[in-house]
């Protein structure tokens, strides 16, 4: 629930302050002199009490009207020359998110369910995501970069502890340094504020799914000056296969007003996932393609129950200080610290023996890692003239560390193969430690932006430089103890520049273009050893926003092309090892993103989005990988999500299409992966019009993939050119039906 903040004008101070800052704004940007006499006119005072948006808090309702995300300022969405996405507290709630990337599902430019198991929100940006290495993972909370370990940990924040989450499409380096050139997922935590507000919520339904959470945030003493919130939930389900996901996470924190012009948020959060939940896929052949050996059961897990373990901790702590002088300038400081640790066992396919007969491997994997990020931010508003200014130089330092212990057998005695069509129990072997890993990155960037305005123009500039020392040291335990090194250094320094015009229908053309970079993870083992530089991308986009009066509303479109440099491909010199890469090949995503964010009236809200991608590997020393599409991504999404409240708002039906075309599972673009078209449903009902006694409580039901469509994320094939038999998929989530209550006091 948003804060309320009430906002008090006296009319004979409010009246003479705008008459002399609309004098002042005359005289400069008209050139106007002299003065008219007026007469002094008395007035009453007044007080007017009301919520006043905010870049960090979610409002009622669908349709966000300020973000912070793209620009690190307080800015009208209206008035932002990107494209920009928020996911409100009430559409998570509307639409039963109970993970990150089902929030994402109705989102442009966003596929965010390639693999629906929960211990993971991975998602495609903008063209750019994809599986393993090459996976893209929601890693922004409240701004700042989680750190993640060097495989399996990665940090998963539950939805129910965010306010609500921010989607910035597009190359961004200047404001956060390296970044997926897709853009970026910006969750933004519940924090304490001043307004007395609890509840209690809690959800059963299929799948043995329970949830129990609950939300107190409380001013203390007379005054506004402090105020504590804690978060709390539980959360369990099982897959289809019977592999259980688990939750367990506290939230606390607190606000001070230190002073009127000081103000310190402090915030702490704890996770623990005793387990991970389904995150295996499945044969093409015996499942997409038919096995005439056998195919695949319905809700067959193809790995060994007794073996398969996910065990993740996660802990951050952090604050937010900000210290205002005047209302030219302020100063912000975010740290955040954060630890974690994993245990990760998996069985997984290898290759086809023939029949229904397929080989595996084992994988375990033991992960820390820590980390610190610190953000410092000056802003200084002032004029030039006709021109307002709103300038941002800041600096942000990363320094974070991992460890990983891994292990892996392939087949053999070890690993024993499974009939897929006909899956029994086996006994797994636990891989040795093969190797212990190290790795610590650190990250310093400087930055600059200035936000211009004169009259309708709006203008932005953009700069960073950015330094990023990458050191790995790998131990080689088996067969024979050997260490490897690798030294990586990274400077890049990034722009973004960006013009708007703001006519007073409510139109808001604009064009833009921006650079990224995003260091390389892969090791060069086979080439010349020296250590891969960074890739970089450029992205040229041209958009129009609109926002009428009579209703609240947001629309956006936009058209851009996004081109990623320094991609990896094969080395075909004469000599090289057949396992050898080169930085020479390039993606190139050109598209379309259609959003609208409408309430139309008490009854009525709608969000609609379609992407359109037209994405295409540019350059490659694979012929058959030239041209083609990347795996994995679906060139067409489409979405549509409508809410209806009925019997004078008490309640509120909801219903939800969403389509994803074919995607290819080879590089040579010749196995896809098939469309798919998903209905979900939801209703509240207020139960407070039916006793005094309930008043605050609301029962809810949300059902997802209402027509359990049997359907797959993605699929990923083994070699250049795939085939049913080299294929594997991941299956996507079927019907879930869930009951809620949620009392609000």
């Amino acid at each position: 629930m948003s804060p309320t903040h009430t906002v008090r004008f006296s009319a004979p101070r409010f009246t003479l302050l705008y008459l002399l800052l609309l004098g002042a704004f005359s005289a400069s940007a008209q050139g106007t002199d002299g003065a008219e006499q007026e007469e002094s006119i008395e007035l009453e005072s007044i007080t007017v009490t009301g919520k006043r948006p905010s870049a960090w808090q979610s409002p009622s309702g669908v349709v966000a009207t300020r973000s912070a995300t793209a620009t690190k300022t307080d800015t009208r969405l209206l008035h932002t020359p990107a494209s920009v996405s928020v996911i409100t507290q009430d559409q998570m709630r509307q639409m039963g998110a109970q993970n990150v990337a089902q929030a994402l599902r109705y989102t442009p430019g966003t596929f965010s369910e390639s693999r629906t198991s929960r211990r993971y929100d991975s998602i495609f940006l903008r063209g750019f995501g994809g599986f393993g290495g090459n996976a893209n993972f929601v890693q922004y909370l409240d701004g700042q970069r989680l750190p993640a370990g060097q495989g399996y940990l990665k940090s998963a924040i539950d939805p129910y502890l965010l306010e609500r989450i921010d989607v910035v499409r597009g190359a961004n380096s200047v404001q956060y340094g390296q970044i997926n050139p897709g853009g970026l997922v910006n969750q933004i935590s519940k924090r304490a504020y001043f307004e007395p507000s609890r509840e209690v919520a809690v959800e059963a339904g299929h799948d043995s799914n329970r949830f129990v959470g609950f939300d107190i945030n409380q001013p203390l003493g007379q005054g506004e000056s402090v105020a504590l919130r804690l978060t709390g939930l539980h959360r369990y389900s099982e897959s289809k296969t019977g592999l259980a996901a688990e939750r367990y996470a506290l939230a606390p924190s607190l606000t001070w007003r230190i002073g009127p012009q000081t103000e310190l948020t402090a915030h702490a959060q704890w996770q623990h996932d005793p387990a991970g939940g389904d995150y295996n896929a499945v044969p093409a052949y015996g499942t997409l393609a038919n096995n005439p050996a056998g195919n695949v059961p319905e809700h067959a897990f193809l790995g060994e129950r007794s073996f398969e373990r996910f065990k993740r901790d996660t802990a951050l702590l952090g604050y937010r200080l900000s210290h205002t002088w005047n209302e030219n300038i302020s100063l912000q400081h975010n740290l955040l610290y954060a630890h974690g640790r994993s245990e990760f066992r998996n069985t997984s396919l290898m290759g086809h023996l023939g029949g229904s007969i397929w080989a595996r491997t084992a994988t375990a994997s033991d992960e820390k890692m820590r980390g610190i990020h610190t953000d410092a931010q000056l802003r200084l508003r002032f004029h030039t003239g006709a021109v307002k200014h709103t300038l941002n130089i800041g600096a942000d330092y990363q320094n974070n560390r991992a460890e990983r212990l891994l292990g892996n057998l392939r087949g053999g005695a070890g690993v024993p193969p499974v009939d897929a069509a006909n899956p029994q129990s086996s006994v797994i072997l636990t891989p040795p430690w093969q190797s212990d890993g190290r790795m610590r990155q650190q990250q310093l960037g400087l930055y600059v932006q200035n936000q211009m305005e004169a009259g309708a123009w709006l203008a932005q500039l953009g700069v960073r430089h950015d330094r990023v020392h990458t050191r790995e040291t790998v131990d080689q335990l088996l067969p024979v103890y050997r260490q490897q090194q690798h030294d990586r250094r990274d400077h890049k320094t990034t722009y973004q520049a960006a013009l708007m015009y703001r006519a007073d229908n409510g139109l808001s053309p604009y064009a833009s273009y921006a650079t990224s970079f995003e260091p390389v993870s892969t090791l060069n083992l086979y080439g010349d050893k020296k250590p891969f530089h960074a890739t970089t991308a450029e992205q040229w986009e041209i958009g129009l926003k609109y926002q009428p009066e009579e209703f609240r509303a947001l629309f956006g479109l936009s058209a851009f092309q996004l081109t990623r440099n320094h991609v990896l491909t094969k080395d075909t010199r004469t000599g090289a090892h057949p396992s050898a890469q080169i930085q020479t090949g390039q993606v190139r995503v050109r598209g379309m993103e259609l959003e609208a964010r409408a309430e139309w009236n008490e009854r009525w809200s709608t969000i609609a989005a379609l992407t359109w991608l037209k994405p295409e590997v540019t350059r490659s020393n694979i012929k058959e990988e030239l041209g083609s599409r990347p795996v994995g991504l679906p060139a067409t999404m489409a979405s549509l999500w409508l809410q209806y409240a009925l019997l004078n708002e008490r309640l509120k039906l909801s219903a939800g299409i969403r389509h994803v075309s074919a995607s290819y599972a080879d590089v040579a673009n010749t196995v896809k992966t098939p469309a798919a078209t998903l209905v979900d449903l939801g209703a509240r009902y207020d139960l407070g019009h039916l006793s005094q006694m309930l008043q605050g409580a609301t029962a809810s039901l949300d059902i997802h993939n209402a027509a359990d469509k049997i359907h797959y994320g993605g699929c990923f094939a083994r070699g250049t050119t795939g085939s049913a038999r080299t294929t594997q998929c991941f299956p996507s989530s079927r019907r879930s039906i869930v009951f809620g209550l949620n009392y609000h006091w």
